[in-house]
């Protein structure tokens, strides 16, 4: 399996071991794992979590080398792990409501949002031409 799984902590601390490697995650932290590695996770106290998989070829359009990022954990002052935990989490409850076209675009902002949270100087401007998007700008409210 060439996946590559995002776990994030919500709540309570959890220690995950991959590849030979330990991690302890606390609330509002993320990690990401390679989906050809075994892993486990074990809570060191009551809490919640999740997970998601994302396919490697992802990541192909990015500068951001994905083996690097492997049991690397993402803080949890990340604003965009932030907005992606908030995201990927309406999204699970909800993806069977929305038709395929939106729930293909969400799927590419979930992986924007990825890339931002796990590099830490990411150039999105890069990402979304690589993609043939412009990106967009925040503008005021017209009153």
């Amino acid at each position: 399996n060439d996946d590559v799984l995002v776990a994030i902590n919500s709540t309570g601390s959890i220690v995950i071991a991959s590849g030979g490697r330990e991690q302890t995650l606390r609330e509002g932290e993320a990690i990401v794992l390679s989906g050809a590695e075994p892993f486990t996770l074990d809570r060191l106290s009551f809490g919640h979590s999740f997970s998601f998989r994302v396919p490697r070829r992802a990541f192909e359009t990015t500068d951001l080398s994905i083996d690097e990022a492997l049991m690397r954990p993402i803080g949890r002052d990340r604003g965009a792990l932030r907005l992606l935990a908030h995201y990927a989490s309406w999204l699970m409850h909800s993806s069977s409501t929305l038709d395929r076209p939106l729930l293909n675009l969400s799927l590419r902002h979930l992986n924007d949002l990825l890339v931002l949270a796990i590099d830490d100087a990411p150039d999105f401007a890069a990402a979304t031409r690589a993609r043939g998007c412009r990106p967009s700008r925040a503008t005021p409210p017209i009153r």
